[in-house]
């Protein structure tokens, strides 16, 4: 457990720090979107272009934003679970 403590505290862990698998389905689907981004930057000028890129922020912000929160709750879920499975006893059974 010290072990643990003392890589976060180092910023040693970092899992939103991995590479993509090459070849996998989320590879794939980032290499679809980054394709249709060139195109679609590459057909449209002017204001247009300049709402496309407002949404592709808008979005970039709001999916890191839904990430960070997802990922807050799991950690939370994940020590409640911990607590409870460290609190032990049954409300209606006992050890023998």
């Amino acid at each position: 457990m010290r072990q643990i403590l003392d890589e976060l505290f180092f910023g040693n862990i970092r899992p939103s720090s991995k590479q993509m698998a090459r070849g996998s389905d989320y590879d794939r689907a980032v290499q679809r979107i980054a394709q249709a981004e060139e195109e679609l930057s590459a057909r449209l000028a002017g204001e247009e272009l300049k709402l496309f890129h407002t949404f592709g922020d808008g979005f970039s912000e709001v999916d890191g934003t839904g990430n960070l929160e997802y990922f807050k709750m799991g950690f939370r879920l994940g020590a409640q679970i911990m607590l409870e499975a460290l609190e032990g006893g049954s409300c209606c059974l006992r050890d023998l």
